[in-house]
């Protein structure tokens, strides 16, 4: 089944015009993987990393990523690669909406000549009342208040009017409320790559990262105390700690394990997996 997988790749690809040298200069995938996937042999590295070149293989075909990966499970078991026709046709009803022009009306009675003499005479007399009003207030105004000599705003004097502005003005200092700690405390890895590799990254023991390093590539990650790194190509790799060299050691096309804290790196024996909250 893995080899009629591959077939269908290697057809795709071709259909699409691209050779295997474009798709490793697209890709950045070395091309001798491209060419063990050609051939049908995924044994070339872990599972995670195969899978990893095999949607990114797909991305340029204009393949779809998730059902190559479902193809290739699939293969990878023996089952046989079913696809789901889309030539089977829906068929849809389109119902004429009838639009029925509504009359409408006003069900408002109309007012008789009569009445609407005698509510414009009301609306008159109001408005008079109300500029008679305003006219009187003003009068009022004029005798009372204008020629009054009572100062209503006293007014400071001008030095302290001088000091206020001063003191206005003056720029206070501003506390720094960045907390230094929250820069020493963390831990800054950079995983420096000379060659393709995938990595799965597990911060904290609560957060997991996977990606793929490309030759003559770097990622800098961050978090507050450990970092535990599966590695699929572990020697092309290099880790730097907050800008110093780690001393590490991985073999080319071999997975390896390791953990990363204040302390240093240490290998570990197994995959590190994501611990359960109990």
């Amino acid at each position: 089944m893995l080899d009629k997988f591959a077939e269908e790749l290697h057809e795709a690809r071709e259909k699409s015009g691209i050779t295997l040298q474009q798709m490793a200069m697209k890709t950045r995938v070395d091309i001798k993987f491209l060419e063990a996937i050609d051939k049908g042999d995924f044994t070339f590295l872990p599972e995670p990393y195969v899978k990893a070149f095999l949607k990114d293989y797909a991305k340029i075909i204009g393949l779809d990523e998730n059902k190559i990966i479902q193809k290739y499970e699939a293969a990878k078991k023996g089952k046989p690669i079913e696809e789901k026709t889309e030539g089977e046709s829906e068929i849809t009803e389109k119902k004429t909406a009838h639009h029925k022009k509504v009359q409408t009306y006003d069900a408002t009675p109309q007012e008789s000549s009569s009445e609407s003499v005698s509510k414009l005479k009301k609306n008159v007399i109001v408005n008079g009342l109300i500029i008679g009003s305003g006219i009187f207030v003003f009068i009022l105004y004029l005798i009372f208040f204008k020629d009054s000599d009572e100062i209503v705003i006293a007014e400071k004097p001008i030095e302290e009017v001088i000091e206020n502005n001063q003191q206005r003005f003056e720029e206070k200092p501003v506390k720094n409320i960045v907390d230094d700690t929250l820069f020493t405390d963390s831990l800054s890895l950079t995983v420096l790559s000379s060659d393709t590799s995938w990595l799965r990254i597990i911060f904290d023991d609560k957060n997991i990262e996977e990606f793929t390093l490309f030759p003559n590539s770097q990622k800098t990650i961050k978090t507050e105390n450990n970092f535990k790194i599966t590695l699929g190509n572990s020697g092309v790799i290099k880790f730097q700690m907050n800008n110093k060299p780690l001393n590490y050691n991985g073999k080319s096309g071999s997975p390896a394990y390791v953990q990363i804290n204040r302390e240093g790196l240490t290998y570990l024996k197994n995959p590190p997996a994501l611990e359960k909250n109990e």
